[in-house]
């Protein structure tokens, strides 16, 4: 079933999974695997439904971490911005120490407009992964959202 999805062959990744989940119905990265099966096929309703399902029970902290992380880009790629920050939001009170948690909800703040938000969260990252690009370029765009230069970029701009 991965190889399958790693091939692009999303029908037949469903097919397996969807079997998979029959043997094993409690085991996450089925629902997960098959989420983005659903995804890379463009059926955002399904995927978000596998991702959700992904996170009942009690799923390991790995588990939990993609499947928020698929769950937030899943509302995301649907145009759900608020939801997609309200799943990045929980990932961040979850996992405080995971750098990627803090640049997703930093991104997803600066496109609803909360420009001075998305400047925490990427300078939040930064300080954990100095040493990673993208928080590097979280806190630049953080810096350029809040210094007027908004525009450029097309971020909206949050009442004052």
């Amino acid at each position: 079933a991965v190889c399958c999805l790693h091939l692009g062959r999303t029908g037949e990744a469903k097919v397996a999974l969807t079997a998979c989940m029959a043997q094993r119905p409690r085991f996450h990265w089925n629902f997960i695997l098959r989420g983005q099966a659903h995804a890379l096929n463009g059926d955002s309703d399904k995927a978000i439904e596998d991702f959700q399902a992904a996170l009942a029970g009690r799923p390991s902290d790995a588990t939990q971490i993609v499947a928020l992380t698929e769950l937030g880009m899943a509302f995301w790629n649907r145009g759900l911005r608020r939801d997609a920050l309200a799943v990045f939001g929980e990932l961040t009170d979850r996992f405080p120490g995971q750098t990627s948690a803090w640049l997703l909800k930093g991104s997803a703040e600066l496109t609803v407009g909360d420009r001075a938000e998305a400047t925490r969260d990427f300078e939040q990252a930064l300080a954990l992964s100095p040493e990673l690009p993208g928080a590097r370029l979280g806190q630049t765009l953080g810096f350029l959202a809040n210094a007027e230069i908004w525009r450029w970029f097309n971020f909206p701009k949050t009442a004052e």
